[in-house]
């Protein structure tokens, strides 16, 4: 649904944060409606139920091991639409993917995603959230959780790796010139995902600090300097094989938003 305001009898236009300001006041409906404001914001929602996934703008990063397949709308659509993407049957097969570089803290981005994973049979590492660009390695973007330690250098991502000693999702981020930070998240925040179950992750960067929510819930602040607020990022996945099993994951939707500039 759009909102627009009847200036004039045959002129519409989109409503503006403030002029939304003039009847909504605070609230959810506010924060809500703020992103149907497109005079002041910039928006991007893709549900994956008719448009390819390059169409889309996402960019292959990397898809190694045997039977891994690249985020992809598959050729039987899902139900309200969908993507996927499989790290295939090797130990340690990936397959990730990226968006464009074209959204920054110091703009207030935020990216929210709704995904699963068909199995938990022999673990994973599986990241999402916004990075600076595709790692080196074509690996993660945070390559060690334990003694944080990251490939990117800017980004804010939610991270699991099986392999780890730290085994339950994480809030990472880094900055050029900032300390590499990973948090477990805070109760009540779920741990880990639930096989064939989806979750919705968001992550809202105001400047250099990063704030991670799952399933609506705030689980993790990283204030202070965190992520240099003036590099551009893009939308991130990754999916890494942690044994011989083969798993889908299901992108069921992503959506990012930030202030205009």
């Amino acid at each position: 649904m759009a909102l627009f305001n009847k200036r004039y009898a045959s002129v519409w236009k989109n409503l503006s944060q403030g002029e939304l300001e003039k009847f909504t006041r605070e609230g959810r409906l506010r924060e809500w409606l703020r992103y149907m404001a497109r005079y002041d914001v910039e928006t991007m929602y893709h549900n994956f139920n008719d448009v390819s996934v390059a169409n889309l703008g996402w960019a292959v990063a990397n898809s190694s091991g045997t039977a891994a397949a690249n985020l992809a709308i598959p050729s039987t659509k899902l139900l309200g639409g969908g993507a996927t993407i499989l790290p295939g049957t090797d130990d340690n097969g990936s397959a990730s993917a990226i968006h464009h570089l074209a959204w920054n803290g110091d703009q207030n981005v935020g990216i929210m995603g709704r995904l699963k994973i068909s199995v938990l049979t022999g673990g994973y590492n599986l990241e999402f959230g916004l990075i600076d660009a595709v790692p080196g390695t074509d690996g993660p973007g945070l390559a060690d959780v334990d003694v944080p330690t990251a490939t990117m250098t800017n980004g804010a991502l939610f991270t699991i790796d099986v392999d780890q000693t730290l085994k339950t999702l994480a809030a990472a981020t880094a900055g050029s010139t900032f300390t590499t930070t990973a948090t477990t998240l805070l109760a009540p925040a779920i741990t880990a995902l639930t096989a064939d179950t989806y979750a919705t992750f968001m992550i809202q960067l105001i400047g250099n600090a990063a704030y991670f929510y799952v399933n609506g819930i705030l689980c993790a602040s990283h204030t202070g300097n965190k992520v240099e607020g003036g590099t551009l990022l893009a939308p991130w996945l990754y999916i890494r094989n942690r044994s011989v099993d083969a798993k889908t994951v299901t992108l069921d939707y992503v959506t990012a938003w930030m202030d205009r500039a």
